[in-house]
């Protein structure tokens, strides 16, 4: 079937691997692609990364996007986007770091790439670069939860 062709598992490398509280390896896994991130082919290439991040957490094509939080088709333009061209709506990418638990670095430099800034004068830019840095391991439900208690509109 086409849609096991990325699969390896139903579980999110990323809440294994990348989570510092539960793996020793963590910091060194981030590390590791944040490198990867800096190194020349990824540098300017947004396709390259989200294809890596896709790769890295170990889910199937259509695993990896219902988690999240994006249609297979959006995926797939992302991972076509090699030259940065593509205009990426900041909540769909908000979305997209806390539904695959990608760590705060990682949805950083994401978030750069697309020149997604962050307002310190904003309650809501505050609510949602908090859930990146330190809620991103929660579940969609707590993180929708946040969002209603800041009188924010939900992400799923």
């Amino acid at each position: 079937m086409a849609r096991d062709r990325y699969k390896k598992s139903n579980e999110n490398k990323f809440l294994s691997d990348y989570d510092i509280q539960k793996s020793s390896k963590a910091l060194s896994n981030i590390d590791r692609m944040i490198q990867i991130f800096y190194s020349a082919n990824y540098r300017n290439n947004f396709g390259a990364r989200i294809e890596l991040i896709l790769e890295e957490s170990g889910l199937a094509k259509w695993k990896f996007a219902e988690c999240a939080g994006i249609s297979e088709n959006t995926l797939d333009q992302w991972r076509s986007d090699f030259k940065n061209e593509i205009e990426v709506n900041r909540i769909r990418l908000f979305k997209f770091c806390t539904g695959l638990h990608l760590p705060y670095d990682i949805s950083k430099m994401l978030l750069d790439q697309k020149r997604i800034l962050f307002y310190d004068n904003s309650i809501e830019d505050c609510v949602y670069r908090t859930i990146l840095q330190k809620y991103y391991h929660h579940s969609k439900d707590e993180i929708n939860e946040i969002l209603r208690k800041n009188n924010l509109a939900k992400w799923w």
